[in-house]
């Protein structure tokens, strides 16, 4: 009773304080994304559906937000044309599922559930769309260095204490054995932390990517320091998953980052490897599992079920390439059922957030995807290799560490409907896109050309400065005191 009264009093408190500053008060609450999914934190209050402190919370801010807001949107044209068309194709998607919501239904051992209309609109409506709330809100008020910097600890600091209470869950000896390690964390993690350990695994490998990248923000050795601390403190929280998909993704997202900047972390590569194998051998025989040699290789065991999911995903995609299926395809065309009878394994998922989004939305669905992801990794690249300016190094670097490594788990698992486990994703996107934009508009202008008093009729010259805006045309600055003849 004592913790759900303070739990309380923070959230009035955020409430209250966000009528001051609500973009420090949003950078707060990102955070309590870490225990948010823990099975002791309400998830109602007095029988209703949606009334939990988080979004309570959210709902207080987002007021505040709206009661304050000043600054018009500055946003590129290309990324909120490309976002207003991805979240439309995800709107479709989820009507078609209101207006059709055949075979969708939850394994519960050893019965299926299916679902009520209130909880669909809940779950795949608002559920859906409130987790690129944060994202949308920041990226038009995570104005100034000091904010942005509150919301880079905000977000690091989901996957610090996500880490911390795997290491509570998961003792290091587990590390010494693969077998033992993926049943300890298979049977426990979801239950204690909240989080599935392949999304924890997906998160921390691009967050500890990040947790590096952000360090030229920050000029005093001790915090930089710890930012390198905070970095092992995580990919060791990632080990501990025993998910083969984020061991790979950690791998691939650190070989990527220092081919285009930290090519000096190439030589500790051989250290590293030397060093797991010998501290923590249980990590190579979680990836090696399935592997006997010969035709004894358990391709289930290898694959973990995909090599029968997915010819069966591709198939059904085949059926309706274009539009697909509309959300929840995966239950709904009854494909989920048909491959739980021929594996005995019900899967949750597809396990490939690709083939997922174009099952239920079609050629057209992917075609809308792919060119958003791609501009913002693109962008995100380039202010990464940024040299001179710290700020915008940093936050192209998180962007690009915590998009490019779920863009990679994307193609073995996770899902590319907003989730609570994506929410530090779009919000260091919208990092990127603010600083970025504040960037932008650092015009240097031209000085004027001097005026003789006497020649009040000499028509003044056109000097002016251009500078060109992402996905806009030049814009001319003239400088103060001329005007065109």
């Amino acid at each position: 009773m004592i913790r759900y009264t303070l739990l309380w009093l923070f959230v009035l408190g955020l409430i209250r304080y966000a009528w001051k500053d609500w973009c420090k008060s949003l950078c707060i609450l990102v955070t309590m994304l870490a225990v948010l999914e823990r099975p002791d934190m309400p998830k109602h209050i007095f029988g209703i559906q949606g009334l939990n402190p988080f979004n309570v919370a959210l709902m207080g801010i987002l007021i505040a937000w709206f009661a304050q807001r000043r600054d018009k949107s500055d946003v590129p044209r290309w990324l909120t044309v490309l976002f207003s068309l991805y979240i439309t194709v995800m709107l479709l998607a989820t009507i078609r599922l209101l207006l059709n919501p055949t075979y969708l239904m939850v394994f519960q051992n050893p019965v299926f559930e299916v679902h009520s209309r209130g909880s669909l609109v809940a779950e795949y409506f608002v559920n859906t769309f409130k987790w690129v709330i944060p994202a949308i809100l920041l990226v038009h008020g995570c104005r100034g260095e000091e904010r942005q910097r509150w919301l880079i600890v905000g977000v690091l600091g989901i996957y610090a204490v996500l880490a911390l209470l795997v290491w509570r869950q998961m003792p290091l000896h587990y590390l010494l054995d693969g077998e033992k390690l993926q049943q300890r964390a298979a049977d426990i993690l979801q239950r204690r932390v909240g989080y599935h350990r392949v999304d924890l695994a997906t998160m921390f490998a691009g967050a500890s990517c990040a947790m590096l990248a952000v360090r030229p923000l920050f000029s005093s050795r001790l915090i930089r320091l710890g930012l390198v601390g905070m970095f092992g403190f995580t990919a060791l929280g990632l080990a501990l998953t025993g998910g083969r998909a984020g061991y790979g993704t950690w791998c691939a997202l650190g070989l990527i980052l220092s081919l285009l900047k930290w090519r000096r972390l190439l030589l500790l590569a051989p250290v590293a490897v030397a060093a797991v194998l010998i501290i923590a051998p249980g990590i190579p025989q979680r990836m090696l599992q399935g592997f006997t040699g010969g035709s004894m290789t358990d391709q289930h065991l290898v694959t973990s079920g995909r090599n029968v999911v997915w010819p069966a995903v591709l198939e059904k995609i085949r059926q309706s390439p274009i539009a697909g299926y509309g959300r929840q395809a995966w239950a709904r065309t009854n494909t989920r059922m048909q491959v739980g009878l021929q594996t005995g394994e019900f899967f949750g998922h597809p396990h490939n957030a690709y083939f997922e989004f174009t099952l239920d939305n079609g050629v057209i669905g992917l075609m809308v995807l792919l060119p958003m992801f791609a501009l913002i990794v693109w962008k995100s690249a380039g202010m990464f290799r940024t040299r001179g300016d710290p700020a915008v190094e940093a936050a192209g670097g998180a962007a690009l560490a915590m998009t490019l490594g779920f863009l990679i788990a994307a193609s073995s698992a996770q899902t590319f409907y907003p989730t609570e486990g994506s929410v530090g994703m779009w919000c260091m996107i919208a990092l990127a896109i603010r600083v970025a934009q504040e960037r932008s508009m650092r015009v240097p202008v031209t000085a004027a050309v001097p005026v003789k008093p006497a020649v009040r009729s000499q028509a003044v010259p056109e000097v002016a400065s251009t500078w060109r805006e992402p996905g806009r045309k030049s814009v001319t600055l003239w400088p103060e005191g001329q005007r065109r003849a």
